[in-house]
């Protein structure tokens, strides 16, 4: 059966940064499949700059929820329709609608006319799509397969090249320069990036995906006394104490970049060390992104479903052999205060991890 063609495609996805970047496969599939289509894609405000730059993206736009849910009702109306009124206007006729929410696909048939509506049917609430496919939760292999399952439903063939995209400007890879310099270290030296924080999806229970501060902090030294390496902290702007109370712990002269730098900024620092030591969180896809070696901590979430992708030698995934984990299945997650899971990964297996990737 011949694929049908499009020529206007809208990608919905309004959740975090390791979510987008999940996205950016399928993004390039479909690009492959349509060389000559607009792709725009609906975003959540946190997220934007993950695709500026990127060549399969034509066009972004952007749903501020945090904003729209402070908002009096007549704003919110505004707001929405505000929204609505400009992504009629593009005509798309396919939508890919990755939110496993009712509510963008009603509004795509009903005010944006869009005829093509593909997504997951998750708790019966598909029913607004046109191709779907049954979701209880993501298991047994990774989000981006499952995400390239939809390109595969409408026959769009995807051959082995499935890397997380992140594209950086000059501007990104000169301030990543400059700021080194600026905080004495030398053009060459070795650095391990360390991320203590992540996971600002989870909000409030982003905690529970946290290896704790004072292990990176021993992890961090002995790489520093035993190979050398100086530190780099990074972290979003949520995350400045928890960065902050890292510096203190660390013996060493450190570099702390958080609420320095902007997330690409981040990203082009990231480029710049060795070594990535962090949680399951965005900034692991990110050190992905831009062929990096990573080591990173895996607590209730399965790194099967959510871990580096594609995995390969250059990453090392730490977990605790507890039966207890994962605890994060299908949305949902049960909240531990032993956190077995994590407290049962020691500061020195994160260093035989970076070591093995130094020599």
């Amino acid at each position: 059966m011949p694929l049908k063609k499009f020529s206007r495609i809208l990608i919905v996805n309004p959740y975090g940064i390791g979510d987008v970047l999940f996205t950016t496969p399928l993004i390039k599939k479909v690009r492959q499949a349509f060389p000559h289509c607009y792709v725009a894609c609906l975003l959540g405000s946190r997220t934007r700059e993950i695709l500026e730059k990127n060549p399969n993206v034509n066009e972004i736009f952007i749903f501020n929820k945090g904003k729209f849910d402070k908002s009096s009702l007549k704003e919110r109306f505004k707001m929405f329709f505000s929204l609505l009124s400009v992504l009629r206007k593009r005509h798309f006729d396919l939508m890919f609608d990755i939110s496993n929410a009712p509510e963008y696909s009603f509004f795509a048939k009903v005010f944006l006319r869009i005829k093509t509506r593909v997504g997951f049917d998750y708790k019966k609430r598909g029913r607004f799509l046109t191709h779907r496919l049954k979701l209880a939760g993501y298991q047994d292999k990774h989000v981006i397969e499952y995400y390239l399952d939809l390109a595969r439903l409408l026959g769009i063939k995807i051959n082995s090249d499935k890397k997380i995209d992140l594209y950086l400007n000059a501007e990104d890879i000169e301030f990543s320069k400059s700021f080194l310099k600026e905080h004495g270290c030398a053009e060459g030296e070795r650095l391990l990036c360390v991320l203590p924080g992540g996971g600002g999806s989870w909000g409030e229970d982003a905690i529970y995906k946290h290896w704790p501060k004072e292990n990176f902090a021993s992890a961090s030294n002995q790489v520093f006394q035993l190979l050398g390496l100086k530190t780099l902290i990074l972290g979003g702007p949520e995350e400045a104490g928890l960065c902050k109370q890292l510096e203190h712990l660390i013996n060493h002269n450190c570099i702390n970049a958080c609420l320095k730098s902007t997330l690409k900024q981040s990203a082009a620092l990231m480029a710049r060390c060795q070594v990535v030591l962090c949680n399951d969180s965005g900034p692991l896809h990110i050190a992905k992104s831009q062929g990096l070696k990573t080591v990173s901590i895996f607590g209730p979430v399965d790194e099967k479903v959510y871990g580096p992708y594609p995995l390969s030698g250059e990453d090392k995934v730490l977990t605790a052999s507890v039966n207890c984990r994962p605890c994060y299945r299908n949305f949902k997650f049960t909240k531990c205060h032993q956190q077995r899971c994590l407290s049962e990964i020691k500061p020195k297996e994160a260093f035989e991890a970076i070591k093995a990737h130094l020599t």
